[in-house]
């Protein structure tokens, strides 16, 4: 649940901002003002994004895949004393 409420302050953030860049830009006379086609797909490029992000379960595939390295150990598991040999899997 805390992860949703960054991510949307995030995503707040950044539309904001480039809410502003683009407002700042027209009105420089800079730029003009994008087409309805390219706002439809820039948002739909960001719920891609977003739901890869979910299918992902955010960032804790990078700790899963350190854990499974063995980099790292998980916070409920006691460390396995080195062996000096291979360790089996099964």
């Amino acid at each position: 649940m805390d992860n949703d409420r960054i991510f949307a302050a995030y995503a707040l953030l950044l539309v904001a901002g480039v809410a502003s860049v683009v407002t700042a830009s027209v009105t420089a006379g800079i730029a003009a003002l994008p087409s309805a086609g390219v706002f439809l797909e820039h948002v739909a490029l960001s719920f891609g994004f977003r739901a890869a992000y979910k299918s992902l379960d955010g960032f804790d595939w990078v700790h899963d895949f350190a854990e499974f390295l063995g980099l790292i150990t998980a916070p409920d598991a006691a460390p396995v004393p080195p062996s000096g040999g291979h360790a089996v899997m099964g």
